[in-house]
């Protein structure tokens, strides 16, 4: 049977999601199929929240986000509520639906307005699937017997059939009710995101050079593989990594490298060690320290990130610490402070003196973030 679902990228689907807002008659349920770890999930819990607080004039905490895992549910009921017999006024006896659980989840968020999440609905049991057929028709926004509220939407994710992940194609009568993509990847998004988000620059870089490609479907061979999810968890750790006095902008260790391989795969963390290895126009620390105010400062973050910590490899006395500072200065806010920070730490623990109108300045000027910076190393200010 041929997939005649369309295709869409995020940046698509952006534009899209206002004019679907905006309809007479509702939010048409919304669906997105695609590769494991695609950020389908994390659109929904971003900017589609971000949409729906532009669209009804409110921040986007006042949007409240349930995710139910139908794929996980074991039967119907799981979902749209026990049947339960009772005795109605004129003492005859008839079943209904018991409040479902999704519905009180939702109440109990307080929210006006807010996105129903069906989690994993391609791999869903078919009877679960087929239960929801008011639930995916905004027409009838139920689930089970019960109204879902009027300021909430509905929409759902899942893995593509050939993504080996259990998923089966939606009956029939449920796709002329919601309207349902096949979510392609798009690198460039990501990197846009990523840098909004604060991923780690070096995970961007090596996106952004190509140097890695994110997985478009499920490799054959077993084990970790690149995707933007895999991204954000190696990125988080490479930023605990990168924040410590180990790093030295040069180089990955060894157990470093078997922490960013277990998220992203061999190849990629190997593009990683490469990446900053011959990271091109970035001085060397003895450059830096040589000429601080000359030195290039490179434009990409985290190329800025591993000048800074190769400064700070090659600080080995008082004037090499006030050179060192010179060149942080020149770099964005965030590195100024937390390698200003860490520059400050060395500086005492080695006891270098650091007496100059800069080292002064600099102190006055970020004595706040500088304080709470020590507090979180467990050191004192």
């Amino acid at each position: 049977m041929q997939n005649n679902v369309p295709n869409i990228t995020m940046s698509q689907l952006d534009r899209m999601v206002p004019y679907m807002l905006r309809a007479e008659g509702g939010f048409q349920p919304l669906g997105l199929i695609g590769a494991p770890a695609t950020g389908k999930t994390q659109y929904f819990q971003t900017r589609f929240r971000e949409h729906m607080a532009d669209f009804h004039g409110v921040q986007i905490d006042d949007i409240g986000m349930v995710i139910e895992k139908i794929g996980q549910a074991e039967d119907a009921a799981a979902i749209n509520g026990l049947t339960i017999p009772t005795k109605l006024a004129d003492g005859t006896i008839a079943t209904v639906k018991g409040k479902p659980s999704l519905l009180k989840r939702i109440e109990d968020t307080g929210k006006e307005y807010g996105v129903v999440l069906l989690d994993e609905a391609p791999q869903a049991p078919m009877h679960v699937v087929g239960s929801l057929g008011d639930t995916f028709n905004r027409a009838e926004h139920k689930v089970g017997d019960w109204d879902l509220p009027q300021g909430w939407v509905v929409v759902f994710t899942g893995n593509r059939v050939e993504d080996r992940s259990g998923s089966r194609m939606l009956p029939a009568h449920m796709l002329t009710r919601v309207v349902m993509y096949n979510l392609i990847f798009d690198a460039n998004g990501w990197v846009n995101y990523a840098e909004e988000t604060n991923v780690n620059p070096i995970i961007v870089g090596v996106v952004r050079s190509e140097m890695a490609h994110f997985a478009d479907a499920v490799p054959e061979d077993y084990g970790p593989y690149f995707t933007p999810r895999s991204a954000v968890q190696a990125g988080k750790h490479l930023d605990a990594f990168m924040d410590s006095d180990e790093f030295d902008g040069v180089s990955i260790p060894s157990h470093i490298n078997l922490l960013l391989t277990a998220n992203v795969g061999s190849g990629v963390a190997r593009a990683i060690g490469e990446y900053v290895r011959f990271a091109e126009n970035v001085p060397t620390g003895n450059d830096i320290i040589a000429d601080p105010t000359g030195a290039m400062v490179p434009d990409d973050s985290g190329m800025q990130l591993m000048a800074a910590s190769r400064a700070l490899t090659a600080v080995n006395s008082s004037a090499d610490a006030e050179a060192a500072l010179q060149y942080l200065v020149r770099l964005r806010p965030d590195l100024q402070i937390s390698k200003g920070a860490q520059l400050l730490r060395m500086a005492g623990e080695r006891e270098y003196l650091l007496d100059s109108d800069l080292y002064n300045a600099f102190s006055v000027k970020y004595n706040e973030f500088l304080h709470l910076t020590f507090n979180d190393s467990g050191d004192n200010a």
